[in-house]
């Protein structure tokens, strides 16, 4: 077996039939040898992958997969019996890769570590390619970007439009004559794979009526407020006051509103200010008024 050491698109054919590839994908924030680094190798030789990251890079993983056919992607994923199956992914160059613990025959192949970035492993009758992965660390100094997006019935605005991880955000969100934010949902968005996931951000602390916060993460984020209608004993802004209601309004007091999906407003019942047991019974009572 003999294997040809390929950066990127630079790919070679082997000399000899029994000669195979490696790709190295391209990577970001590392750079990836082959030791040694020679034009063949023989089947079960060691490989040995030598992972370099730039400065400030973090290693997260290091992957090796063989190439192989549609028919034996599908039948391998098959006999795993992975749930949601995904569309076979082609590498760049080969037709089908699978990883090498998938692989018939070879579920159980190491692939061995030595100080975390330092790989090695045996080559397969296959080409392969290896990939790995290094994030970028923080260094507590960059900015991310605040994206607000406006919605009906009301003007969201924040006190900057970037900040450090760790710092305070400040949102106003003043609602249209007779609208009220009846929620506030933060979202950190983060690039895996070049797909940008968002996640809601749970802690969302409310300072008053049209007034929140929230303490920025390592993460670009997106604010999205919903304006409803300010209808007294209307807790969970759907246009009727109802026993929904009544439960809205103890969540609120019990502390399950985090993200400031209730009108609080509309939850005062008796206008003191302070939402309590008495705004529950009130509430009760002009339901069943009703």
């Amino acid at each position: 077996m003999a294997i040809t050491a390929i950066c990127g698109w630079g790919l070679s054919v082997p000399a000899n039939a029994d000669e195979y590839l490696v790709k190295i994908s391209e990577q970001e924030n590392c750079t990836v040898t082959l030791s040694p680094l020679k034009g063949s190798y023989s089947e079960g030789e060691t490989v040995t992958v030598t992972l370099t990251p730039t400065e400030g890079a973090v290693f997260d993983r290091f992957e090796v997969y063989y190439e192989c056919s549609e028919e034996e992607w599908w039948a391998a994923q098959s006999a795993n019996a992975r749930p949601r199956l995904r569309a076979p992914r082609r590498a760049s160059y080969f037709n089908y890769r699978l990883e090498i613990w998938n692989f018939p025959g070879h579920e159980n192949e190491p692939v061995e570590a030595s100080e975390g970035t330092t790989y090695t492993f045996n080559m397969p009758p296959r080409h392969v390619e290896i990939e790995a992965f290094f994030t970028q660390a923080s260094t507590g100094e960059e900015e991310y970007a605040i994206t607000v997006t406006q919605t009906d019935h009301g003007t969201t605005f924040t006190d900057k439009s970037k900040a450090k991880a760790g710092q305070p955000v400040n949102i106003t969100a003043t609602g249209d004559e007779g609208y009220i934010a009846s929620g506030v949902k933060v979202y950190k968005k983060e690039t895996v794979g070049g797909a940008v996931y968002e996640t809601l951000i749970d802690k969302v602390s409310r300072v008053d009526a049209t007034h929140y916060s929230f303490t920025m993460p390592a993460n670009p984020v997106k604010i999205v407020v919903t304006y409803s209608q300010n209808i007294l004993g209307d807790v969970n802004c759907d246009g009727q006051i109802t026993i929904a209601d009544v439960t809205a309004l103890v969540n609120i007091i019990l502390e399950k509103d985090n993200t400031g999906t209730y009108n609080r407003l509309a939850a005062d019942m008796n206008g003191d200010n302070d939402i309590n047991k008495e705004d529950v019974k009130a509430l009760v009572n002009f339901i069943l008024a009703y």
